[in-house]
């Protein structure tokens, strides 16, 4: 998404396994990343298994032209998984775009 001479890229990541805590899991990641440092971003991240949302995280930052959210996690369960992220941006002219949310491809491990 592109305004003027700035532009910010939503990413939602591929969910991958962890295997820390009790027994690990499946976890996503999103992330927003600005040309340039922007007044306000927010982006949001979930875990999707077969469809329905299992987890979340978000992180909204001042002053930044990164954010990322990080990890989504859900302990694993046979079937499909996809992250879907979503994020805004404040402007450095004041105005607010919200971004759609996306979704990575569809994995069953």
């Amino acid at each position: 998404m592109t305004k003027g001479v700035w532009s910010c890229t939503l990413t939602a990541s591929l969910p991958n396994r962890w295997y820390g805590g009790s027994g690990g899991g499946e976890q996503a990641f999103g992330n927003l990343n600005c040309s340039h440092v922007m007044p306000e971003i927010y982006v949001a991240v979930g875990l999707y298994r077969n469809g329905s949302l299992v987890a979340s995280a978000d992180n909204h930052k001042f002053s930044s032209g990164f954010a990322n959210a990080l990890p989504s996690k859900s302990p694993h369960v046979s079937g499909s998984y996809e992250s879907g992220a979503l994020g805004a941006v404040l402007w450095p002219d004041n105005t607010i775009t919200e971004i759609p949310q996306i979704y990575s491809a569809a994995i069953s491990p």
